[in-house]
């Protein structure tokens, strides 16, 4: 999708999940002409190609700014990087021309930002080059103003003289022609003279790419003249035939120097790394240090002790789950239901008292594992505390039912629940609970139905990107691990694509919004992505509110018998009654 981060002044695009890769264009393009590398590497990798500085959607350079163009492009395109960078981890840039030139550069300035560069062809000028592009602003801005005078003849003419181009990338090509500033292409600069200092000094694992066509800036000389440079950290490589751009002059080649590159310094999540395998025995290892390096309540610290299964394993899960049940302390008063609703099981837990509303319960367990009745005890208590019916639904669960199966299932327990209690109905999960509980809250608004009066989340799983700064800081965190939430992601959702998935903000111009309640856990992979989509509801203009529990990882906002616990139900029950 297309952005601006608030604190930058540069668009982009971004695709995928996964490690980061930022693409950067040459001087005459943008983010819309790289749609073709994007769509080649979004099924392993969070790619987010750059408009540069008065290109694409990004803003127009200042007069100031064009009196040092490539200063102030580097100053542009590093502190959009630095945001992304804090947000989802070291970068691989890889850049075309100017956006090779730029991103080199920015490399040996800030190495922290990189896990590797890809220089395709990359604007490292000699004196006579240089001054052959400045020698030809004139040609070059009537070029471009004939463009926007005849687009259509633009594309046809393209289409005939560049046959073996990505047909993905014609449209974006001549959008970004349309789009530049010419202001900027006036200046003449698109690369540097003093490249040798930078290929120099480069740090990070790098490789430059180029052709040997009549259009190259580097071909067989400069990749040769870079090789004495005798750096290391620098490989080069020829691609034989092609042009200045590689990528479109032979795809499948430049495609296969890119992804051995990537596979070397920046390994895409390997499907079936951490999947246990049928017949083989469960992996157990020890807590992770990443989770013990923060501070945990003392009646929480128990289970930093227990065995830790790192793996993806949803038989096994569900296994030791039943195992390790114990009879339910249940809470004086309180009485339980079990009814079937359209072939799905739902637990009923009354209060001891006539109630004033219901919570419909969802369990987590990650879309694969989970029963109503683990969370007996804990929902006795809700019924008794909250004066409330508690209703939990058994929901199919993920492989063998991806979406939508499981919220269709809680959707129709929900308006059982709706038709059978005049009461006010908050919906309630943790954990993925917490991810259904939204997404049934949003299908009763899509299906007419009265809204609820509050949505109670918390630690939610919510964001198929992965792309919240803890998934990355809490990577190995206690309980629910960056691999496990990977393949939960892609077995819940198969083949459907994440914005498919019902949300609430896309009801935030109703006549009626639901209030929020989340919480989540401080030592949690979850944690980012919890805060990041209820201050989103917050700007759309819901009334919600976030609260963060010190001394939790996941699955310890919940535990009964805990201070955390009793803190997390006075903030439930505050929520209820206010409404009330």
């Amino acid at each position: 999708m297309f952005r601006t981060h608030p604190d930058s002044s540069l668009s982009y695009v971004s695709a995928g999940a996964g490690p980061l890769v930022v693409l950067c264009h040459g001087v005459t393009d943008s983010a819309a002409a790289l749609s073709d590398l994007v769509w080649r590497l979004a099924d392993r990798y969070l790619v987010v190609a750059i408009d540069s500085l008065g290109h694409g959607l990004s803003r127009r350079s200042t007069s100031t700014e064009r009196e040092a163009p490539m200063p102030s492009a580097l100053a542009a395109l590093a502190d959009t990087l630095d945001l992304l960078v804090h947000e989802h981890g070291r970068a691989v840039g890889i850049g075309h021309s100017m956006g090779g030139a730029l991103l080199t550069r920015l490399a040996v300035q800030r190495p922290d930002l990189f896990a590797g560069i890809i220089g395709e062809d990359p604007s490292w000028l000699s004196p006579s080059h240089a001054q052959r592009y400045l020698a030809g602003i004139p040609a070059n801005l009537a070029h471009h103003r004939a463009i926007r005078c005849a687009p259509a003849g633009t594309l046809e003419h393209s289409q005939a003289e560049y046959p073996s181009w990505p047909e993905a990338e014609r449209a974006g090509w001549l959008a970004a022609k349309l789009q530049v500033d010419l202001d900027f292409l006036a200046t003449g600069e698109v690369g540097y003279t003093d490249w040798r200092d930078v290929a120099t000094e480069l740090s990070v694992p790098t490789l430059i790419v180029s052709g040997d066509g009549a259009d190259v800036v580097l071909g067989q000389a400069g990749l040769h003249e870079i090789d004495q440079l005798r750096n290391a950290n620098i490989a080069t490589h020829m691609v034989a035939g092609a042009s200045h751009c590689v990528r479109r002059a032979d795809p499948e080649a430049f495609q296969a120097v890119v992804d051995d590159f990537l596979g070397r310094v920046h390994p895409p999540l390997d499907p079936n790394a951490a999947v246990r395998q049928a017949g083989e025995p469960a992996v157990v290892g020890p807590q992770p240090s990443q989770t013990a390096q923060f501070y945990i309540d003392p009646q929480l610290r128990r289970a930093l002790t227990e065995p830790y299964f790192p793996q993806w394993d949803p038989v096994g899960t569900r296994e030791r789950a039943d195992a390790n049940a114990r009879p339910a302390i249940i809470a004086p008063g309180t009485a339980l239901d079990v009814v079937e609703v359209d072939g799905q099981t739902v637990r009923v837990w009354h209060p001891p008292t006539t109630p004033e509303r219901v919570i419909f319960a969802i369990h987590g367990g990650g879309f694969m594992a989970g029963r109503p009745a683990y969370d007996d005890e804990r929902n006795s208590e809700l019924a008794a505390q909250l004066n409330a019916v508690v209703a939990s639904p058994e929901y199919r669960l993920a492989p063998e039912h991806p979406f939508p199966a499981g919220a269709r299932d809680c959707m129709v327990a929900a308006q059982w629940i709706e038709t059978t209690f005049d009461l006010p109905l908050y919906v309630y999960g943790d954990s993925a609970g917490g991810g259904l509980a939204e997404t049934t809250a949003a299908m009763l608004l899509e299906r007419g139905s009265t809204p609820p009066a509050g949505v109670i989340m918390l630690e939610p799983f919510l964001d198929p990107s992965m792309s919240g700064r803890s998934i990355r800081t809490q990577q190995d965190a206690q309980m629910w691990n960056r691999m496990k939430a990977y393949h939960a992601w892609r077995a819940y959702l198969a083949d459907t694509h994440p914005r498919e998935l019902p949300r609430l903000i896309d009801h935030a111009h109703g006549n009626f919004l639901p209030r929020v309640l989340t919480v989540v856990a401080s030592a949690d992979l979850l944690r980012d992505e919890g805060i990041v989509w209820t201050t989103d509801l917050v700007d759309a203009g819901f009334n919600a509110q976030l609260h963060m529990m010190p001394g939790t990882y996941h699955a310890g906002l919940s535990v009964p018998g805990t201070r955390v616990w009793e803190r997390v139900l006075a903030l439930i029950q505050d929520f209820v009654t206010e409404r009330d």
